[in-house]
């Protein structure tokens, strides 16, 4: 969530959606020791399935987004990989 947020504070690919930070700046917030809520925007477009395969003619336009996109690298939080200031990057 944090990686999403920080693309979008960098003016990041359209195609990110990050949830809006808490008043304290969290991007997930914790609701006991199982739970946890994030709040996204809300975001007009048509939701495909998990795992679909796209037309051929869905492909192109996909691929050119991802090409059209800039490289960055963020900082990522700690996900117990190894601890936070890995880098992550959408590459073209």
């Amino acid at each position: 969530m944090d990686t999403a947020s920080a693309l979008r504070e960098q003016q990041g690919p359209d195609f990110v959606v990050a949830p809006l930070p808490s008043v304290r700046g969290e991007t997930l917030c914790r609701l006991g020791n199982c739970y946890g809520v994030s709040v996204l925007p809300y975001s007009d477009g048509v939701p495909g399935d998990f795992g679909q395969a796209l037309a051929a003619s869905q492909r192109g336009p996909v691929l050119d987004m991802l090409a059209d996109s800039p490289h960055r690298r963020v900082g990522s939080p700690d996900i117990g990989s190894g601890g936070a200031g890995h880098a992550v990057g959408v590459m073209p």
